[in-house]
């Protein structure tokens, strides 16, 4: 459903560029693409180019920081604190494992390495301030 006026393919909303001199297509600036593609250098594409990372939320293809920390997707503008790690791969202190080091638990829902008797501690405090006090 590419909005016609635009004349990118597979965008959907597209705005002209005030700054281009050129009068024509190269003068759009793609601002969401349809329904099942990534925006990436004003192109919607239906998956990401190599040495680029998908960001899911936006459905945005960034290029790869070079990222001086193994096995990390995704770092931060210095390039020496990981964000974000490959798949199959757990945070913790900025390292990506493929496992979580003893007394540490792998989070599947973030992604990172966390105390495995946080949560087991906290709820025996709360049944032991319920039942004792």
């Amino acid at each position: 459903m590419t909005n016609k006026s635009c004349n990118i393919e597979n965008c959907f909303s597209c705005i002209n560029n005030e700054n281009s001199e050129k009068k024509q297509e190269a003068s759009k600036l793609c601002l969401m693409c349809d329904e099942g593609f990534y925006y990436y250098k004003n192109k919607c594409l239906k998956t990401c180019p190599e040495n680029t990372t998908l960001i899911e939320s936006n459905n945005i293809c960034f290029e790869k920081s070079n990222c001086n920390v193994n096995n990390c997707d995704h770092c931060d503008i210095t390039g020496t604190k990981c964000e974000k790690c490959s798949r199959g791969y757990f945070l913790n202190e900025n390292t990506c494992n493929k496992n979580c080091p003893a007394g540490m638990r792998a989070d599947r829902i973030k992604f990172n390495c966390v105390n495995k008797f946080s949560k087991i501690l906290i709820i025996v405090i709360a049944y032991f301030y319920r039942f004792c006090f």
